[in-house]
């Protein structure tokens, strides 16, 4: 499932995406995306009306798909998870927030996390029959006259595998996780074919590719990073799970939940070359991605019950915590370019986000507000790529202007991962033919 918050985009919990039973007679757009809403109290007296009022059931094997699987068929927009073997249903949420702690595991499955005593852990459908999900994603703005472009392109569409996740591009090659069939795959951007499949685990998310071309992915429920050299295989075993993956000259970086649960965060620097293993000090919560600039890897965390985010630079060999930025809005994804870093999101459901840092210190530097809420973004040395949750895409120049805005032959989709390479935008996404998804290829894209 890549789950997911558009927002934990490349999250173990939060960007489960799964399929309903009976699926098969449901449209193909009909995959659903989960998004991680955290830890909030509920009502802990004996009587008297439940944060999560509408359905309700127990298991000794609960898990989180359990839980979710179980609202989503009785109609309800949010789930929640409670004291290791209840699940919660509703329409709404928040009504008892106050401290909360959601650190119980999953009956059913010790390496997730159910709600705690009094406390749910919340999550919210976002796409697919989920209620209200089609309307609460507002398309990127209508360009005036005289004002950057509309056009429409056509987009090569690439068959893959079960829910396409994360993209990288070796210089000759391009790569992506196939997360539902524990794959990733190898495509010919020439033929705009599948050349292999290779079987890397549990739920290969995020991917990234370092500067010499090696791909390497982060394999969210065996807590394992692949690589595609030496053979191939396993470079790392980790303790925790991979939310987001970052590769540099002589290391590669992951951004992970301690225990599988986003209050507590940190990121693994693992050396390519002997495997060694560095972590960090515990981060903020929240964290949802990691990117690298020269010496600093950046981490992006949202702030609990604010519309603001935090941006955390760390040292790239040490670790050591060397910048924090506040800013306002909310942001959960991460892009960075020969000279810049990028951060987009928005608030869901009303409006869209991306701001630009100083690479080397973290401070912003402006930003766009006037877009649509946003699901995925990239960026090289002269654009900003962006791509509503409507599959329409935004290009930007590096000072956040924007240039154009793209619809394609292909109709409306749910982005999950984007990337740029020379002339083209590759774009995955969990629409295709029955539970498969599809790669698509956009040329002419650049104003």
């Amino acid at each position: 499932m890549k789950l997911i918050n558009p927002s934990t985009r490349f999250a173990f919990l939060a960007a489960l995406a799964f399929s309903i039973p009976g699926a098969a007679a449901q449209a193909q757009d009909d995959t659903v995306s989960v998004a991680d809403r955290g830890c909030h109290a509920d009502n802990a007296t004996a009587s008297g009306a439940r944060d999560l009022d509408g359905g309700f059931t127990e298991d000794t094997a609960m898990t989180v798909t359990m839980c979710l699987e179980y609202c989503f068929a009785e109609g309800y927009r949010f789930a929640g998870l409670q004291a290791g073997t209840e699940c919660h249903c509703g329409t709404d949420y928040g009504r008892f927030d106050g401290n909360a702690v959601c650190d119980t595991p999953c009956a059913g499955d010790a390496s997730q996390q159910c709600g705690g005593s009094a406390a749910n852990h919340v999550y919210e459908f976002l796409t697919g029959n989920a209620p209200d999900a089609a309307s609460q994603s507002p398309a990127l703005p209508k360009t005036p006259t005289g004002a950057p472009d509309r056009v429409e392109r056509t987009a090569a569409v690439i068959a893959v595998g079960k829910w396409p996740e994360g993209l990288a591009h070796d210089g000759e090659s391009l790569w992506v996780a196939e997360s539902g069939a524990r794959r990733v795959a190898r495509l010919d951007p020439k033929t705009r074919t599948v050349a292999e499949r290779i079987r890397v685990g549990r739920l290969p998310v995020g991917m990234a590719a370092s500067p010499d071309g090696e791909i390497f992915a982060a394999v969210a429920t065996d807590k394992t990073i692949w690589r595609s050299g030496n053979g191939g295989g396993t470079l790392a075993q980790l303790q925790d799970y991979p939310q987001a993956i970052a590769a540099s000259p002589n290391a590669i970086h992951v951004l992970t939940w301690i225990g599988g649960s986003s209050s507590k965060t940190a990121v693994v620097r693992i050396d390519r070359t002997t495997g060694e293993k560095t972590r960090s000090p515990v981060l903020p919560k929240n964290g949802f991605d990691i990117a690298a600039t020269d010496a600093t890897i950046w981490t992006l965390h949202r702030l609990d019950g604010e519309n603001r985010s935090q941006l955390v630079g760390l040292n790239a060999d040490t670790l050591i915590v060397t910048h924090q930025t506040t800013f306002d809005g909310y942001a959960y994804m991460l892009s960075t370019s020969e000279d810049g870093l990028f951060a987009a999101g928005g608030e869901y459901g009303v409006s869209g986000l991306i701001v630009a840092f100083d690479p080397a210190t973290g401070v912003e530097r402006r930003r766009n507000s006037d877009i649509g809420f946003l699901a995925a973004l990239t960026a090289d040395s002269g654009h900003v790529v962006a791509i509503d949750r409507a599959g329409e895409i935004a290009v930007f120049s590096a000072d956040l202007g924007l240039l154009r805005t793209i619809s394609t032959s292909f109709g409306g989709f749910e982005p999950r991962s984007v990337l740029l390479v020379e002339n083209d935008i590759y774009v995955s996404t969990h629409r295709g033919a029955g539970e498969n998804g599809s790669v698509l290829a956009i040329d002419d894209w650049a104003p």
